[in-house]
């Protein structure tokens, strides 16, 4: 996984078993659609990994999902399982922070950070997927489509943006209740 490394892998082992991962079977069938708007940022990310790997951009989409739900072992038992199955395998490749003036919203610093959600995207994915990404914008208090976004921020942007990016909407949402507070007294 690492470009520069010194030498390669030193044991040989078997898939190791996921327990919490459904039967792979369940992923074959890109039977259901959801509809996320994606940033420019987003957008040209995952443009960028289409061209390098030679994938369609709906496949770089479900392999960056799939990962972000499951892990990335139980992407590459997909793989292996997909290959057995001689089908095409998933695709997988191998400091600013907003001062928010209190009249500032959401939206403003999504569009600061990510830019303007230009790209109306319907991804075709297994049902099994989709109903567990809406479990975790659940979990999450926040919509399917948001939570997309922000986990596609983590695996295209990594952790530093994203901290960056919740850190601006945090103190938006703290300048918020500041106001709401001071309205109260």
């Amino acid at each position: 996984m690492w470009p520069f490394a010194a030498r390669g892998a030193r044991a040989d082992t078997a898939l190791p078993d996921i327990d919490d991962m459904p039967a792979l079977e369940a992923f074959v069938e890109n039977d259901t659609i959801i509809k996320v708007w994606l940033p420019t940022k987003l957008s040209e990310r995952i443009d960028w990994l289409s061209v390098q790997l030679g994938a369609s951009r709906p496949d770089v989409l479900r392999g960056l999902l799939f990962e972000h739900v499951y892990g990335r072992v139980a992407l590459r038992q997909l793989e292996e399982f997909a290959r057995r199955k001689s089908e095409t395998p998933a695709i997988w490749f191998s400091k600013r922070v907003l001062d928010s003036p209190a009249d500032e919203k959401p939206r403003q610093v999504n569009l600061a950070m990510l830019g303007k959600a230009t790209d109306d995207f319907k991804l075709h994915l297994p049902a099994r997927l989709k109903t567990d990404l809406a479990d975790l914008s659940k979990f999450h208090g926040i919509t399917v489509s948001h939570y997309i976004r922000k986990a596609l921020v983590l695996v295209l942007m990594g952790e530093r943006f994203h901290s960056e990016w919740q850190l601006a909407l945090g103190k938006l949402e703290e300048v918020g209740s500041t106001i709401q507070n001071d309205k109260r007294d």
